[in-house]
């Protein structure tokens, strides 16, 4: 299935740019970072076994989303305002490119190191003042995590720097591809180290990866011939960063801090409930993961590249053409993943000290997280819209609504429902936040075919509804009617699946679907 969705951004691409320099772009963004994903799949599945779901492992993913909220925040900068002003000042001013460049690794610089300083003051503030107990979750492994992990906000605002500078000249690869360096160096510590420093190998072994990918960055930066020096006066593109730069900070950190009102909400009422939570929102993921590292990360960088060149219309108009195709590709996938939940999770985890029942709370979060995917993935490419427009603010007050009504849904959800209420909410949110930031972008771009769009929706999710069910009762007859191990019932479920999109496409050969005709049309 994961391959399935690989394959589906490349046509992706093909089929919404017909551009065959973003299209090859693309194809080696894609195939790059699914293999980066599965890499990083087979290492949450050695840790899941190896550790189980625990209150230490709780400790730990909790002390991972504190941290993710400020690296998020960084990386919503980087992608949302460098590459957009950086294209545009390089076009009027090609003479000051490394003035620039060394005026925002300068003021960038400084602005990581408050936010370690801030980050470390919270840190003490939790574990030693308040005494922060959440469940199964002790207070004095937290802190030591967290000041552990502290120096990734660092660590991690250089790798996205350099990668986001790479990218901006239209190299896309190596960025995509030292995360897996990085994958290899911290499971080769976790194996080395974990059965003495237990969950703390988890939390160093992160730090050791992601200095090693830094250092590939510079020399690739280096050997690209790109400029690595720091300029110490403020440029005129920088100073126009920084002026919209807070918006994208606050919203890209606004969705880590909604996960971690989720691990907030679940660590007193289930002893490794953050860990199942980060298990099921990571496989849910897997299509916004591949999406992200590759369709966006190319499609910002190019959008940009036609605003700066006053082409804006050639973005407005391919806006729903990206929206049916990506209806096209993930809906089948999602749907498949949404009826075979349960032994994809067993496939995955189920070992050692991940037990059966681990599998099933796993495949009941999973299930909910996954029916709020699709808008969150369409979301994700309305904002890069609003971003090419350098419009901040909307991204921004649509994070800070999600994240109020998380909250209020959370609540409600998990008093009358339990744990289980807060992927509910989750969901719910993502359905919201999708119509709020469709009906602020018709404000501001032409959305004509609404009607045509919605319609051809609506008979890709009976497509990929009917398709699901009928992968999901020939997996359970194959596996039912033999006596299977491991590597046969992955098999079965490949094939399954396989046929399911067999059938996926047969159902939208006759529902007369617009996106195979976009695809024949390429073709030609």
């Amino acid at each position: 299935m994961c391959f399935a969705s690989g394959r589906g951004g490349l046509l992706q691409w093909l089929l919404m740019t017909l551009n065959k320099r973003i299209a090859s772009d693309s194809i080696k963004t894609t195939t790059v970072t699914f293999l980066v994903q599965t890499v990083s799949f087979v290492i949450s599945a050695i840790i899941a076994a190896f550790y189980g779901a625990t209150g230490n492992t709780d400790a730990y993913f909790y002390a991972l989303s504190l941290v993710l909220i400020f690296t998020t925040g960084t990386a919503g900068i980087l992608k949302s305002v460098f590459i957009p002003v950086f294209l545009r000042f390089k076009k009027t001013h090609p003479h000051e490119e490394k003035e620039i460049l060394g005026s925002f690794y300068f003021v960038f610089g400084a602005f990581l190191l408050s936010l370690w300083s801030l980050f470390v003051f919270i840190s003490l503030l939790l574990t030693l003042v308040f005494k922060l107990r959440l469940g199964g979750i002790e207070p004095y492994l937290l802190g030591k995590l967290m000041f552990q992990m502290s120096i990734l906000i660092l660590l991690t605002g250089f790798v996205e720097c350099y990668s986001t500078v790479y990218n901006a000249y239209q190299h896309f690869v190596v960025p995509l591809a030292t995360p897996l360096v990085r994958s290899l160096v911290f499971i080769g510590f976790v194996f080395a180290t974990g059965k003495f420093l237990n969950v703390q190998s988890l939390s160093i072994g992160n730090v050791l990866g992601e200095f090693v990918q830094l250092f590939l960055l510079i020399y690739a930066l280096h050997h690209a011939k790109i400029s690595l020096s720091f300029n110490f006066k403020v440029h005129s593109a920088v100073k126009r960063m920084i002026k919209i730069s807070l918006p994208p900070f606050l919203s890209n950190a606004m969705t880590r801090i909604n996960n971690l009102v989720d691990s907030t909400f679940v660590a007193p009422l289930l002893v490794g409930g953050v860990t199942i939570l980060n298990y099921s929102s990571k496989i849910a993921g897997i299509p916004e993961m591949l999406l992200t590292g590759a369709f966006l990360t190319v499609v910002l960088s190019y959008w940009s590249l036609s605003r700066a060149e006053g082409e804006m219309s050639k973005v407005g108009s391919s806006l729903n053409k990206v929206m049916l195709v990506l209806g096209f590709i993930f809906i089948p996938l999602l749907f498949l993943m949404y009826f075979m939940r349960l032994p994809l999770v067993q496939l995955m985890y189920e070992r050692k000290n991940f037990t059966y029942d681990l599998s099933a709370n796993t495949a009941r979060f999973l299930g909910f997280y996954l029916i709020g995917i699709m808008p969150l993935i369409l979301g994700r490419v309305l904002t890069r819209v609003f971003l090419v427009i350098e419009d901040t603010w909307t991204p921004f007050w649509v994070g800070n609504f999600r994240f109020v009504l998380n909250i209020l849904m959370n609540f409600l959800f998990v008093k009358l429902l339990g744990y289980i209420g807060i992927p509910i909410s989750t969901t719910i949110t993502s359905f919201a936040m999708f119509v709020y930031m469709y009906l602020a972008l018709r404000k501001k771009i032409n959305l004509a075919g609404e009607f045509s769009l919605a319609y051809d929706y609506v008979k890709m999710l009976g497509a990929g509804l009917i398709s699901g069910l009928l992968a999901k009762a020939l997996y359970d007859y194959i596996v039912g009617a033999t006596s299977s191990g491991f590597l046969e019932r992955a098999v079965f479920l490949a094939l399954s699946s396989l046929a399911g999109l067999g059938v996926y496409l047969v159902l939208n050969y006759l529902f007369k679907s617009k996106s195979l005709k976009l695809l024949a049309e390429l073709r030609k």
